[in-house]
């Protein structure tokens, strides 16, 4: 019996029993589920399979890696004592059933790589005691749910029911251990109180953890949780026809499973495919009509556009009995006000955003460098750019200040009210046309507010010449913020895009739709196998939970693309938006934050092309001198490029203008240095 917490020992292979319950396999095996014996058998081989896949193809890359590189322990093993020499494995299971493979072909005789079989009679592994377990629990947590190494969302949120119903913790107490916020652990709470009640009615087989999302998505609509009555004391929906309904929708129909008619194997459809339907059904669930159309046509996508284009025929006083065939009809619907584009931004004035104080820039190309040193704006400048191009739309506030504060999930609208000024002010020239946006920041005093619960509101007015649109957005504690506008205005696409971007994978999923249906993703996959990794053939978005996969030559099956390096996801994130925004604009904070500088010169004349190609203008920051020299020299020709060096001096930011060929010579014949002096 250990005395302290934890030992490191050295430990053969046949004596180290993977964890059938690990939470890597929680949709494999329930917890709860009574095992008698952990080192029989035929669970350990059973384990072993969910582990590596039957063809091992969940663990190809460490099966190269280990092969290639021998066996690096850089993440030790963690262990419990089962009996005197006999261990049960908490972390590095897929480890530890990568080395069971390799030594059972090297007791065959078959060839092992550069692994030396010494490894297998001396693994390093950690033996936690049964004292400090509970400890390593919430370090696993800490590492799965807000480390590195994030489980899928389905396998967070059964880890944090455990942690608060079966060790029995605080939510407050796991929220604080962890670095979440206690409304995510109560939106997990909920979202598998939904799936509960979904595996026991007549469709529960149909369950699959990649559906995790769906139903999270549900549980986050306060008007579905309405609809279906939640009942958040019991954790359960209440309205037992709308949830019937709503369970039909996530579900194939019987008929379906049972006949294939089509005799190609394939079930029948759900209607409800993705996370995605979810947002778009909020939009017509109010409209039976519709619903039943949705439920005809088996698709949520079809039931959107027939809600839209029945209410346009509405608008402009056609009858959809009349025969008219709308698809002929020359009234398309758009939420861009500005579809055909030229020219682009010309200037901007920026009166009121953080440093700046009527801070005008003129001279705007086609390609625009932003430059300087340390804190002199240029972050802001492309955020005040993005708000005149979202117009009367609060959502892209949100999300500017969502990525400012490097919130991964839900804003904190506390810390919103506490950070955005005032007041914002900025106006500009886009295609010939004057536009601006204002956002005043005030407290209403209405009597019917919960002033317990209220915290701001947040009123939003744009122009487009004599155009005028708003937008309130009334914020709240722990309650849904109250948005009131007629309709949401954007002036043209646009995307903003920072390294801490990468990490939203909505965003990617919706770029990637685009590069798929403009065949986009074909350049970039033949950049990046000719630049960056010449064993790329492809990549994919794939299941339910829509993860990036890359096929690799090197590879019996693909590979979630975290397995490559950031410059690789970075330059994969970046070209996506392109296809996506055409006819609009780009906005690229530190540009060359994850790239090596031998492939700056390469990846700015690719997107260049993409500029080219989509009309898109591009605004980028950047604290290299090595990406602004590349971006000078290989962006189109100099002509569309134009360049400003910010400064902050007197309490105020000034701008210093280079065209493009003007930098260009200077930086050939002084070695100019844009972010600031010779």
């Amino acid at each position: 019996m250990m005395d302290k917490a934890y030992e490191h020992k050295e430990v053969h292979i046949d004596n180290l029993y993977l964890d059938p319950k690990n939470f890597r396999l929680v949709h494999e095996i329930e917890f709860g589920q009574k095992i008698e014996d952990i080192t029989d058998p035929v669970l350990q081989t059973r384990t072993r399979i969910l582990v590596t896949g039957n063809k091992n193809e969940n663990i190809d890359d460490l099966l190269l890696s280990f092969t290639k590189n021998g066996y690096l322990p850089v993440d030790l093993i963690q262990v419990t004592n089962l009996s005197e020499d006999k261990y049960e494995v908490i972390e590095g299971n897929r480890r530890v059933s990568t080395l069971k493979v390799l030594y059972e072909r090297y007791k065959l005789g078959l060839d092992i790589g550069g692994l030396d079989p010494s490894i297998f009679s001396t693994i390093p592994v950690v033996v936690y005691s049964e004292k400090s377990l509970e400890n390593y629990q919430i370090i696993m947590g800490l590492k799965h749910i807000s480390g590195t190494k994030s489980w899928p969302a389905w396998n967070q949120a059964k880890y944090l029911h455990y942690l608060i119903h079966e060790k029995k913790l605080n939510e407050k107490d796991v929220a604080d251990t962890l670095g979440i916020k206690s409304g995510t652990i109560k939106r997990a709470l909920r979202t598998l109180g939904l799936i509960d009640q979904f595996r026991i009615c007549e469709f529960g087989e149909q369950f699959k953890p990649d559906m995790y999302t769906i139903f999270e998505e549900i549980i986050k609509s306060p008007n579905l949780r309405a609809w279906i009555e939640w009942d958040e004391e019991n954790l359960k929906a209440s309205n037992s026809k709308n949830l019937n309904r709503l369970f039909n929708w996530l579900s194939i129909d019987e008929e379906d499973l049972d006949d294939n008619t089509n005799g190609d194997n394939s079930p029948g459809e759900r209607i409800i495919k993705n996370y995605t339907d979810i947002r778009n059904l909020r939009s017509i669930l109010d409209d039976e009509r519709t619903l039943l159309y949705m439920e005809n046509t088996k698709s949520v996508d079809k039931a959107l556009n027939y809600k839209d284009k029945q209410e346009l025929l509405e608008a402009i006083s056609i009858s959809p009995q009349t025969g008219n065939d709308f698809s002929k009809n020359t009234v398309v619907l758009k939420n861009t006000l500005i579809e055909k584009v030229t020219n682009h931004f010309c200037s901007v004035n920026i009166e009121n955003y953080k440093l700046f104080r009527n801070f005008r820039v003129e001279n705007l190309n086609k390609i625009n460098i932003i430059a300087g040193i340390n804190n002199t704006g240029k972050s802001s400048f492309l955020e005040a750019l993005y708000f005149l191009t979202r117009l009367n739309d609060i959502f892209g506030y949100y999300d500017v200040f969502r990525r400012r504060g490097k919130f991964h999930d839900e804003l904190d609208f506390s810390w919103l009210s506490s950070v955005i000024p005032d007041e914002i002010n900025i106006s500009g020239n886009f295609e010939g046309k004057s536009i601006s946006t204002k956002l005043v920041k005030e407290e209403e005093s209405i009597n019917n507010l919960n002033k317990n619960s209220y915290i701001t509101s947040l009123n939003l007015i744009a122009t487009v010449e004599d155009r005028t649109f708003t937008t309130q957005s009334r914020l709240f504690i722990e309650k849904e913020n109250e948005i009131f506008y007629d309709k949401i205005h954007q002036l043209c696409f646009s995307t903003y895009t920072t390294p801490f971007s990468m990490q939203n994978q909505e965003e990617l999923i919706r770029l990637h739709e685009k590069s798929v249906e403009t065949r986009n993703i074909e350049r970039i996959v033949k950049f990046i196998n000719s630049r960056l990794d010449s064993g790329i053939e492809n990549i994919e978005l794939a299941g339910e939970m829509k993860r990036f996969l890359v096929n690799h030559k090197n590879f019996k099956s693909a590979v979630d693309i975290t397995n490559f390096g950031e410059g690789f996801q970075r330059i994969f994130h970046i070209s996506l938006q392109f296809a996506a925004v055409e006819n609009g604009v780009i906005f690229i904070d530190e540009l060359e934050n994850a790239l090596h500088h031998s492939l700056l010169v390469e990846f700015s004349k690719f997107i260049g092309e993409l500029a080219e190609i989509f009309n898109v203008q591009i605004f980028v920051t950047s604290h290299s001198k090595e990406c602004i020299n590349a971006l000078v020299n290989n962006c189109l020709t100099n002509s569309f490029i134009s360049a400003y060096r910010f400064n902050y001096e007197n309490s105020q930011i000034t701008s210093n203008y280079y065209s493009g060929p003007s930098l260009a010579r200077l930086i050939e014949n002084l070695d100019l240095d844009l972010r600031g002096g010779l």
